[in-house]
């Protein structure tokens, strides 16, 4: 007795089978059609089923994890870039930048590191030709305080200081 058009487990001579009923082919309700499939079979089918699952996920899993281990070497390698560079940075090798390969944040992050070593050797050139003029100035001070027995030179003297200091092209003394 199993319900017609349901599945139901039933013990016939000691096995397990999976029985589905249709319905009658005539008008006759005394005749149904039974379908027997031993429950072994099925068993056997889910559990091969179940373990071609858990494959597939054990094999995702050491996907996503082969992922995530390069992944994490890129960025760890991608860092230790930027920190090789900072350090040089550190010890005044201005002219260290980082190579960017890509577009995401250490992409960004590295294209502003090079900015800022680009700025930080113009600031230095920059302070390097004002210790230069500075150091001019000076040799022109000695020189006007060599030359204060001299008129002209002393004028010549106060003439190029004023010119360099004001950054003019030239001057005249009238």
């Amino acid at each position: 007795r199993a319900p017609v058009g349901r599945t139901k487990t039933v013990a016939v001579s000691g096995t397990r089978y999976r029985v589905l009923v249709a319905p009658a082919l005539a008008d006759d309700s005394r005749f149904r059609l039974v379908a027997l499939s031993p429950q072994s079979l099925i068993d056997a089918a889910n559990s091969a089923s179940r373990n071609r699952l858990l494959l597939g996920l054990l094999a995702s899993l050491l996907l996503v994890s082969l992922v995530a281990y390069f992944e994490g070497r890129s960025i760890v390698r991608t860092l230790r870039s930027l920190a090789e560079a900072a350090h040089g940075i550190a010890r005044g090798s201005f002219g260290d930048r980082v190579d960017v390969k890509g577009r995401d944040e250490f992409a960004v992050l590295g294209t502003a590191f090079n900015e800022m070593a680009a700025q930080l050797e113009a600031r230095i050139v920059e302070l390097d030709e004002e210790r230069e003029r500075l150091r001019d100035a000076i040799t022109r001070f000695g020189e006007a305080l060599a030359a204060t027995h001299d008129m002209r030179q002393l004028l010549r003297v106060i003439v190029e200081a004023a010119v360099e200091a004001t950054g003019a092209r030239g001057a005249r003394l009238l």
